[in-house]
């Protein structure tokens, strides 16, 4: 699967690792969004080819961030908000980069996305763990190799 996953906001550079004990994950998923022609031919009867293209990709990811004891759980949220949402005085196009290595491989993939939406209560009842949501989009389309800066088809 994923050996080591690390999120990097755009414009401070600060950078957090995720998919641990602190920020588990339960989903790390990203779909190609494709464009074309989605114009029938009308001049002949039948199925015509339509060149089609990725346009964008979008990332959902979802997971939770834990603290022991509860008196970490604020400094632990601060940190992971610093890094996923954008700053104020944001400057960088895109909020977020991911850096992945998967499981078997010494490459480091990475995109570089803009956030989309997101979803990150409090829980009052349980102030060691909350939920988090968060989608993005991927203008790029593509995960990249870092050291070459190639498109990578996974």
């Amino acid at each position: 699967m994923i050996d080591t996953l690390t999120a990097t906001n755009m414009d401070t550079l600060d950078s957090l690792t995720i998919n641990d004990l602190t920020y588990p994950l339960v989903k790390f998923a990203w779909d190609y969004q494709m464009k074309g022609e989605a114009e029938p031919n009308m001049q002949k009867p039948g199925r015509h080819d339509a060149l089609k293209l990725v346009d964008f990709m979008t990332l959902e990811i979802e997971g939770s961030m834990m603290a022991d004891p509860s008196e970490n759980y604020w400094d632990i949220r601060s940190a992971f908000m610093d890094i996923f949402l954008p700053h104020i005085d944001a400057i960088a196009l895109n909020h977020v980069r991911f850096d992945m290595v998967l499981s078997g491989s010494t490459t480091t993939l990475y995109v570089e996305c803009t956030l989309a939406d997101m979803d990150a209560p409090v829980e009052a009842l349980s102030p060691t763990r909350s939920e988090f949501r968060f989608s993005y989009e991927i203008p790029f389309g593509y995960w990249r190799d870092d050291s070459t800066q190639a498109v990578v088809y996974i």
